[in-house]
């Protein structure tokens, strides 16, 4: 696959750097790994990547919880275009395996984070916090405000979030709509 990246991540040792063309980006934890990591923009033919990922992550969850609505798929089981927007999201890499999807809808003045799916392998090595800072970053240069929702039954997703200073907006019945902004951050861990 042919990609150019609009941001990459670099490692040194045990930290991974976002650099976007200066080497002062903020650093975020992230266990030692002698594998290069990249965030690329997605191409269209990550669909099918994103859509095995997402059932991949999110199954657990429909299958404890039938109620939960699942995104639809089209008859022939791809995901449908309106869900997965390759303009919208981002794929890591580390080596050469694909380890992540991050997608976020941006608004004039918010972003919507979609998804951020990472494979149960690579989860609790500091990816999905280091793929919010990076949404954090975006939004608070472009002075937006950030959303989401989160399912009640992922309570690690829900702690990550709130650990990175998302304050809960609405509960539903299956998931809490949660908001920052810059003005809410203060209990955050680490700079952006």
């Amino acid at each position: 696959m042919n990609r150019s990246a609009t941001a990459r991540f670099a490692l040194d040792s045990t930290t991974l750097r976002l650099s976007s063309g200066d080497p002062t980006d903020g650093s975020f934890c992230l266990q030692s790994t002698d594998d290069p990591i990249r965030i690329d923009p997605a191409i269209p033919g990550d669909a099918d990547f994103f859509r095995t990922l997402r059932a991949e992550v999110m199954g657990p969850y429909w299958r404890a919880h039938p109620n939960l609505m699942q995104i639809p798929e089209s008859p022939a089981g791809r995901t449908r275009p309106e869900f997965f927007r390759s303009e919208d999201t981002r794929i890591v890499t580390v080596g050469t395996d694909q380890v992540a999807a991050l997608q976020v809808i941006r608004y004039d003045a918010i972003h919507s984070l979609r998804w951020l799916l990472v494979t149960p392998r690579h989860q609790g090595r500091g990816i999905g916090t280091a793929l919010v800072r990076l949404v954090q970053r975006e939004a608070s240069d472009l002075s937006c405000d950030v959303t989401l929702d989160v399912l009640h039954a992922n309570s690690r997703a829900r702690d990550l979030y709130e650990r990175l200073g998302f304050k809960v907006k609405r509960v539903g019945s299956d998931l809490s709509v949660m908001h920052w902004s810059q003005g809410t951050a203060a209990g955050q861990t680490g700079d952006l």
